[in-house]
């Protein structure tokens, strides 16, 4: 969350294509965490999709990594002949992005609760704040950060993005009074 992509996403997927020999596991294994990185979506072990153009990412990784030897990044409008939604559906797991954020709501209720019910000491405050940015990590490492017009119905990443920045106030408010 933040800055939206749907002013910039013109309908166009990324899709990159690799065949790396079994006996180069640890490359391909390596590649796969970078593609996730990248917070692209595995349509199938090999094949990953973006709406983000990763043109610059991959041409640092050709420079890198020489990958261009296995492997091929087209642009395209359509992915295997599904629509959009299809392809966000089976390339990221949004049934455990949602776990992820229901957790982190449930931790930030938590928080603000306590945050709100008494004056703490620096000691529990950071904890509070340990807590709260491990959760929102969490989210946030396996969001794919999609442009909203691709989110499914029920995607909660705009309200944990608010309520984040809501409790790292709250917990910054409640640093400088235990300071007093």
């Amino acid at each position: 969350p933040g800055k939206s992509l749907d002013a910039d996403w013109r309908g166009i997927w990324y899709v990159l294509i690799f065949d790396v020999p079994e006996s180069e596991r640890h490359y391909r294994d390596n590649l796969r965490r970078y593609l996730k990185k990248l917070h692209m979506g595995c349509l199938q072990k090999s094949v990953w999709v973006t709406p983000r153009d990763i043109r610059p990412q991959y041409d640092d990784l050709e420079q890198a990594a020489n990958v261009h030897a296995v492997s091929y990044l087209f642009e395209s409008r359509t992915v295997l002949n599904m629509d959009n939604q299809e392809i966000v559906e089976n390339a990221w797991n949004f049934n455990r992005l949602q776990e992820l954020h229901e957790r982190y709501l449930s931790i930030y209720e938590r928080n603000i609760n306590l945050l709100n019910a008494s004056v703490h000491d620096e000691t529990a405050i950071m904890t509070l704040l340990y807590q709260e940015a491990e959760a929102y990590v969490q989210c946030m490492y396996n969001d794919p950060l999609l442009p909203n017009t691709l989110l499914p119905r029920n995607y909660l990443g705009e309200k944990v993005y608010s309520l984040h920045c809501k409790c790292r106030n709250s917990i910054a408010s409640a640093l400088i009074k235990s300071n007093k």
